[in-house]
């Protein structure tokens, strides 16, 4: 047995600096050498698990520990954890620590009774924890550099896009302007302006993608009409959500302009909605959307709330980085990584809360007056 262990601390000690391994690899690889170290070393059961401010998150587990178990034992360990002690024992639990150069904090759980085991054994884990750290960090940095490489790409994609319908855009904006003018029926000139009001979206949108992928978070401050904003919003979403047969009502307790890039908050608002009449899809019992817009201290916050199917678990953490989609088909998975980037770039804050089958809110809150 102390020959094994010697050996599993060796591989452990070789793959250390493992790159260029996709996270589920990574993720598969570290799971079974923390069940051979288990079975060596006599202990029942273990998770690793990676604290992000004031919040642990699963990496990997073995043993009798399944996902809803370890976020109960966080839950009710959480006010006794030291997450910078390298070693402390709570509850039966033996919790190793590990801080990385990155400041990432990974803890190793071992279900034993007693605060000590063998210094070979420790070794072991120690060793395990390590390795899981470096190999965990160096899989996230390489999903990083695979999503830097296809935003480059879309970014590329984006840009002969504009350069190719820069010219039919500008050909029915024209063309629409002219019926206008021209005509002096009024249900004609409503049409032109939802037609043009589409032609300027679309613009909008090729050009946010196009500056996500640069990085640019350049704004338009300007003062925004939060009524305007709303009622061109519902235009511009009517047709979808009379398709889906959708209830959409707004609650607007907040009467006053913002200081803010207006379509880019219009930009905001229209994705979240989208993703909650993708939610919707499928349901059968009746179907709600509710836009709540109030004064919170010197911020506006807006609540967009549905009651569709919810967010899966497996992506919650992962929801605003980029090509994160619940969907199966539509979309570039860029929606909600660039509502996040609109509203940090107004040094606002965006949040959730979703139940499996019950729906989902979306909060986000910007300044009033501005940057």
């Amino acid at each position: 047995m102390d020959k094994e262990i010697k050996s599993l601390q060796q591989v452990l000690k070789s793959i250390s600096s493992l790159n260029g391994i996709d996270i589920s690899e990574a993720g598969k690889l570290l799971q079974s050498l923390l069940k051979h170290a288990l079975i060596l070393t006599n202990i029942n059961s273990a998770f690793l698990v990676k604290k992000k401010r004031t919040r642990f998150y699963p990496q990997v587990n073995s043993g009798s520990y399944s996902d809803k178990k370890i976020q109960e034992i966080l839950k009710n360990l959480s006010p006794e954890i030291e997450p910078d002690k390298e070693k402390q024992h709570i509850e039966e639990k033996l919790v190793y620590t590990l801080v990385t150069k990155k400041s990432n904090r990974f803890l190793l759980f071992l279900k034993t009774k007693t605060g000590d085991i063998p210094e070979e054994h420790e070794k072991t884990f120690l060793l395990y924890l390590k390795a899981a750290t470096n190999i965990i960090e160096n899989a996230e940095n390489y999903k990083k550099y695979l999503e830097k490489e296809k935003i480059t790409a879309i970014g590329l994609a984006a840009n002969m896009i504009i350069h190719d319908f820069k010219n039919p855009l500008a050909s029915i904006e024209n063309i629409t302007n002219l019926i206008k003018e021209t005509s002096k029926d009024d249900i004609i000139a409503e049409c032109v302006d939802i037609i043009n009001d589409a032609v300027e979206e679309l613009n909008a949108l090729i050009r946010e993608v196009l500056d996500f992928s640069k990085g640019k978070k350049d704004l338009d401050i300007q003062s925004t009409s939060i009524s305007d904003m709303i009622l061109k919003v519902r235009g511009l979403l009517a047709n979808k959500l009379k398709e889906n047969n959708i209830t959409f009502e707004v609650e607007s307790l907040f009467d006053m302009d913002v200081m803010a890039d207006r379509k880019k908050l219009e930009r905001v608002v229209i994705n979240l909605i989208r993703n909650s009449i993708e939610a919707l899809k499928g349901k059968k019992q009746e179907k709600k959307i509710t836009l709540k817009i109030e004064e919170y201290e010197d911020k506006v916050r807006f609540s967009i709330t549905d009651n569709g199917c919810g967010i899966p678990e497996e992506i919650r953490e992962k929801i605003f980085e980029p090509f994160v989609t619940k969907h199966t088909v539509g979309g570039t998975g860029l929606g909600m990584a660039i509502v996040k980037q609109i509203i940090e770039s107004h040094r606002g804050e965006i949040t959730f809360e979703t139940r499996p089958g019950e729906g989902t809110t979306f909060v986000f809150t910007i300044p009033v007056n501005g940057l």
